[in-house]
């Protein structure tokens, strides 16, 4: 038993152990449930993705939290549709109902919705389009939200919502309890409203507003059978939040009851209340008790006995329109009623107006009844005396009375100030039968008119006006006209108006005040003006007026209208001005135009502008100008000053913006109040405004073409430059300046207050690249010429404006002087605009060094300069690289050279020295170079120039005259190897020619114009030799094998402008017993357009003439083609060995003489006479002749045998020519080796 007893007890322990555990693991589950999220990030996916395909809405919010067990939560959500924010809730959470999950209808039983931002409109765009109409209700599977914390903004207010519910039955059925504040007035809502058969209802539902509330019960729509109770509501507070019964004029706390039924215009009702502190129609009443009854067509009132103070007030009234003829019944009788009895408390409900309502009336009764247009009784008043502000009305007195008539008889009259008063004429309150009244006065002071309206009552006036006026109208639609006139009124700040006149009137129907005409003279400016004014709650207080100007000077108006002296602007102007919007939010427009004008120190040929005012801003847009020589459309906003929270005004600021369009830079003068020399055309935008403290905040964004800073001028140039009173940015600044990009940016430090401009500090940097040197020095140091090259330069400018600093780093590459070049060349510089220190610069070569340093300054209007230059171990050919391509291939060589200099520019002194151990010129070797130079003013002078040359010496000196670009100069070499120097000059030429040789030449002329040089020289050969020749190769057979030797060569030339003339005396001179010739002599021209006119003459050996010779006969009697280009060179050879003459068996030495003519390309060889020796009577049948040439005559004339030559010889490459080529050949033979292989390369 006890076993049993014990097993038991066992298996119960373990049982409850298994409980606890369960119960242990169901809990932690649960806790660790609270802790897990799932399917959050799902469930906002399918959210996400539905709202925007079935409500094109974009939702956006903070990773979902939660699950399904515990519900969810989120932040910061936000609904948008096309970039349109539509509602913002700072936290949501949801709860889903567990139940309906495990039913599988899940439901959300609670929605939180904490921080909700959005408006009505919102929601309305939010809520999804019914496709179709139900009348019977959906389910919404959302039992009940709750709300906290959250606003939304309706067309009666911000709604602030404190913490309320709202149960959904659904589609049609809510329960409510909500609570708020409506514009900082406490409100609540609670009760039940749905739709049942058709029939939308409210149960229990009441609305609490302030301290009042109404309730309700019963049907609404389509048909209202409800009863209505009112509690303390006051109106007031109501008509706050709904601007629309203002209409109604009624004010005060309003508590009864009331029964509605019917619809549309069949409404009938009927009740009672009372109305406590109340106003109608701006008369103040402490109570009054009512009964009501409306019925379609059938109006009734009756106002028991109603208290104003010690006043008694009653009365009834009815309206009954169901019949033809609308029949009235008033019955009215007031005593004793004191204005001064009305105490503050009334104050706000009429604005403060009837504290200014003074006196009594003493008894107003009437007594009417019939129908509108037949009414019969009288309304009248006994004297009593009244004032409003300063006006006062004594013995105001009169009746209405009305006979059964259409119209009755109004007879009002009263004295002010000694001036009678009479208001008289027909009165109607007939539809069809119009009232006309008619009223007057002169003189009448018009401090007092505008003292008693409260828009005018605290302007100080003087002067007056006489007063002219009527109403005209049938009842309800009553105009009321005036006429006014005045000589002069003067006004506190507005100054004296004078020559006005104005005509109006005022239409009570539609409450609107038209200003048929009206014009004043005023400050010298002209003003018309006409159009209406509209009072009437549905117009909403609607302004319209217009009028023009003219002869309107903006500086007599500165005291009226500060912000014209704010922005600094002058001028006269004429236009049209417009006023519109509500007198509460006024709209002034104006259409300005001037002449010339002036905004800050910027003068306008033309001003042209749209004015607009409205709430606290002044808009002028646009704002057309001629300014600079270009246009500017402009546009620009003022803030004028309002009254802060402090008591203070605000200052007036303004902002301009614009674009300008071709005019000149200067304008930057006028707005900043410089002086600078600036210019040029540019086009951009701009933008100006007060700045914060005072002064001026700017910016130009543009683009121009020739713009200049005093001397320096960028050809294109894109800018942006920002400024304010205290400084100015140039945010960029890009350009085009002496062909190269130019970019700079920087700061300039405006100066004190009563400081130049020209004091502001600069902080400037600036980049150059490829800049043109030669321009920026013929610009800016005219006196430096023939320099060329590209420089990119780094460059930091300080200093002020008036005295600019920089320093900068730069590379020119390349640097040419004239045909000279150093690849690249750094700079290193620093300085101002009048004195500049080249501190290093230096060339980048592969061998040999080459620095320079300076220190430059502007004294008296001149430059001078003071510099050193280095170079050593230049490679000359990469330092002519730009000299002609034919010289530089012949010129090379190692060289070192300085300079030292000083003085002015324009006339600079100097020494310096070249020297190279070797050098190449025109092929021709030299060694031992020196050249001792000095500059002095405009000139350089080598004197002393000293080398070798192929054994020789060369000797001489040259000038040069910088300013007029001239050089002269004269050279001499002596006992040079003249073999060696052929070679060099001539590598190409077959033969060769030995000797020693002596020249001298002396010459000058203009730099590059080979027309303006002038030369003459001398030349000496002697004892060598000429060989290898091809014409002396063949005639060696006649002259045993001998070389051409000379004894001497003398000749005397001149060179004129591209004219070369060999002197008379010109000769060669043979060796004794040479077997070839005993001497030749040479003189005549080549002209520059390469015309020849030599003569020749000597004594040879008639053989090797007659080698000559034969060869032109045995080429004719060939009868060769010479334009075939068939014949073989062997052939031609063949020929011109075999032709020669049998008549001259043996050597002889002959006198002969002969012209050269024709040209370079095809020279003629004529008269060519042999001293005759032996008669050869075969002489002209061994030369052909043509009967058709008429200047052929007989070759035998006077015993003498005259031989004839004409042939071409082209000039080209002597290669030898193409097999065949008998031009070739004779050109190869004759004229190639001499002209075209002495090549100067120039």
């Amino acid at each position: 038993m006890d076993k049993d007893i014990e097993n038991k007890r066992s298996a119960a322990r373990k049982w409850m152990i298994g409980v606890a555990i369960f119960i242990v693991l169901i809990a932690g589950g649960g806790f660790v449930l609270t802790k897990m999220n799932f399917l959050g990030e799902f469930v906002q996916g399918k959210v996400e993705e539905a709202a925007e395909k079935q409500l094109n809405l974009k939702v956006t919010m903070s990773p979902l939290q939660g699950n399904p067990v515990t519900g969810f939560t989120a932040s910061n959500v936000e609904i948008s549709r096309s970039g349109d924010k539509l509602l913002f809730i700072r936290n949501i959470g949801v709860d889903i109902s567990l139940p309906s999950v495990l039913s599988g209808s899940p439901r959300v039983s609670l929605i939180g919705l904490d921080g909700v931002g959005t408006s009505l409109k919102a929601l309305q765009e939010l809520m999804p389009k019914s496709e179709k109409k139900s009348d019977g209700p959906t389910d919404i599977p959302i039992d009940t939200v709750m709300i906290s914390d959250s606003t939304l903004r309706t067309e009666w207010g911000t709604i602030n919502f404190k913490p309320s519910r709202i149960r959904i039955k659904n589609s049609l059925n809510y329960d409510l309890d909500v609570k708020g504040t409506v514009e900082s007035k406490d409100f609540s809502v609670s009760g039940s409203i749905g739709k049942s058969q058709g029939v939308w209802r409210a149960d229990n539902f009441s609305a609490a507003l302030e301290d009042g509330g109404v309730s309700l019960s019963g049907a609404l729509y389509p048909s209202m059978d409800m009863q209505i109770s009112l509690e303390a509501l006051n109106l007031t507070t109501v008509a706050d939040l709904v601007p629309a019964l203002e209409r109604y004029g009624v004010r005060g706390v309003l508590s009864g009851s009331a029964k509605i039924s019917g619809s549309g215009k069949d409404i009938v009702t009927e009740g009672s209340g009372s109305l406590h502190h109340a106003v109608i129609r701006g008369i103040p009443l402490e109570e009054v008790q009512t009964k009501w009854s409306y019925r379609p067509g059938e109006i009734s009132v009756e106002v028991g006995q109603g208290k104003i103070f010690d006043s008694s007030l009653s009365g009834s009234f009815s309206l009954n329109t169901t019949s033809a003829d609308s029949y009235l019944t008033l019955k009215a009788d007031v005593k004793n009623l004191k204005f001064a009895d009305w105490t503050a408390q009334f104050e706000k409900e009429t604005a403060g107006r009837a504290l200014f309502l003074k006196g009594s009336i003493s008894s107003l009764s009437a007594d009417l009844k019939g129908p509108l247009n037949a009414l019969v009784g009288r309304i009248e008043m006994a004297p009593s005396n009244l004032s409003y502000q300063d006006i006062a009305l004594n013995g105001l007195h009169g009746s209405a009375v009305f006979n059964g008539q259409p119209a009755g008889v109004l007879d009002m009259s009263a004295t002010t100030g000694g001036r009678a008063l009479a208001l008289k004429g027909r009165l109607s309150f007939g539809e069809k039968v119009p009232t006309d009244l008619a009223f007057s006065t002169e003189g009448f002071p018009v401090e007092k008119i505008l003292k008693s309206l409260p828009q005018t009552e605290n302007v100080k006036v003087s002067g007056s006006v006489s007063l002219k006026g009527s109403c005209k109208g049938l009842i309800g639609h009553w105009v009321i006209g005036a006429e006014a006139a005045s000589p002069l009124i003067t006004a506190d700040k507005v100054g004296k108006v004078s020559d006005i006149s104005l005509s109006a009137t005022y239409s009570m129907g539609d409450k609107k005040v038209s200003l048929l005409k009206s014009s004043a003279e005023w400050n010298g400016a002209r003003i018309t003006a006409k159009g209406t004014a509209a009072f009437a709650a549905s117009a909403d207080k609607q302004l319209s007026f217009d009028g023009t100007f003219r002869n309107v000077d903006a500086e007599r108006f500165y005291p009226l209208i500060s912000v014209l002296k704010t922005l600094d602007v002058e001028g006269v102007a004429s236009g049209s001005w417009s006023l519109t919007g509500s007198p509460k939010a006024p709209v002034v427009k104006a259409s300005v135009n001037t002449g010339a004008a002036r905004f800050r120190d910027l003068r306008l040929a033309k001003l042209g502008m749209n004015i607009e005012y409205s709430g606290n801003t002044l808009s002028m847009d646009p704002i057309s100008i001629n300014a600079g020589g270009g246009r500017g459309t402009l546009a620009c906003n003022v803030a004028l000053p309002v009254k802060r929270a402090d008591g203070m005004q605000s200052p007036t600021s303004w902002k301009l913006d614009g674009k300008v369009s071709r005019v000149d830079f200067s304008i930057i003068n006028g707005l900043l109040k410089a002086g600078e020399d600036i210019g040029g055309e540019v086009s951009g935008t701009v933008t100006a405004g007060s700045a914060a403290g005072g002064g001026l905040d700017w910016s130009f964004d543009f683009t121009g073409d020739n713009v200049h800073w005093r001397n320096f001028k960028v050809q294109k140039i894109n800018g942006a430059i920002e400024g304010n009173p205290r400084e100015i940015l140039i945010k960029k600044a890009d350009g085009i300046f002496l062909n190269g990009a130019t970019t700079g940016s920087g700061r300039i430090e405006m100066p004190k207050d009563g400081e130049p401009f020209s004091g502001a500090k600069l902080d400037l940097v600036a980049s150059v690249k490829k800049l043109n040197v030669y321009e920026l020095l013929r610009r800016h140091l005219p006196v430096v010429r023939a320099v060329q090259g590209l420089i990119e330069t780094e460059i930091k400018v300080s200093g002020t404006v008036g005295d600019p600093k920089f320093d900068g780093s730069g590379r020119i590459a390349p640097f040419r002087y004239r045909g000279f070049l150093l690849p690249i060349v750094e700079v290193q510089y620093h300085g101002s605009l009048k004195d500049i220190v080249i501190s290093d610069a230096h060339a980048l070569l592969k061998n040999g060094t080459f620095k320079a340093y300076g220190h430059f300054y502007e004294d008296e209007n001149d430059w001078r300069g003071k510099f050193n230059i280095r170079g050593e171990k230049i490679d000359m050919r990469q330092f002519g690289a730009y000299l002609p391509e034919s010289f530089r291939s012949r010129f090379g060589g190692v060289a070192d050279f300085s300079m030292k200099g000083d003085g002015k520019l324009s006339e600079l002194t100097g020494t310096g020295v070249f020297s190279a151990p070797k050098m190449r010129l025109m092929g021709i070797r030299f060694e031992n170079i020196k050249a001792p130079f000095f500059v002095s003013q405009n000139y350089i002078m080598i004197e002393d120039l000293n080398a070798s040359t192929n054994g020789g010496t060369l000797t001489g000196g040259v000038g040069f005259d910088l300013k007029n670009s001239e050089w002269g100069g004269n050279l001499t070499v002596l006992s040079t190897d003249v073999q060696m120097l052929v070679k060099q000059a001539a590598p190409k030429l077959k033969g060769s020619i030995s000797g020693l040789g002596d020249l001298k030449i002396r010459g000058g002329g203009e730099f590059g114009r080979e027309s303006t040089v002038r030369a003459g020289g001398a030349l000496y050969l002697h004892k060598g030799e000429v060989t290898s020749f091809d014409v002396l190769e063949t005639a060696k057979k006649f002259t045993g094998g001998k070389p051409l030797r000379y004894d001497s060569v003398q000749a005397t030339f001149t060179y004129d402008g591209g004219d070369l003339n060999i002197l008379p005396g010109s000769q060669a001179t043979a060796p004794k017993n040479d077997p070839l010739y005993r001497y030749v002599m040479l003189d005549g021209y080549i002209s520059r357009k390469e015309d020849i006119s030599l003569f020749a003459m000597g004594k040879v050996n008639i053989r090797a003439l007659n080698s000559l010779i034969g060869a032109f006969q045995g080429l004719v009697s060939a009868g060769l083609d010479y334009t075939a280009g068939q014949l073989d060179k062997g052939e031609v050879l063949q020929s011109v060995l075999g032709g020669v003459l049998s008549g001259f068996a043996k050597n002889e030495f002959r006198f002969v003489t002969m012209n050269i003519g024709g040209t370079v390309t095809a020279p003629d060889f004529y008269n060519v006479k042999v001293q005759r020796a032996v008669r050869q009577n075969s002489a002209k049948d061994s030369i052909p002749t043509s009967n058709s040439d008429p200047d052929e005559k007989s070759l035998t004339q006077d015993g003498n045998t005259t031989f004839r030559f004409k042939f071409e010889i082209p000039v080209g490459p002597g290669d030898g020519g193409l097999g065949g080529d008998a031009k070739g050949q004779v050109f190869e033979q004759t004229l190639e080796n001499l002209l075209k292989n002495v090549d100067f390369g120039l």
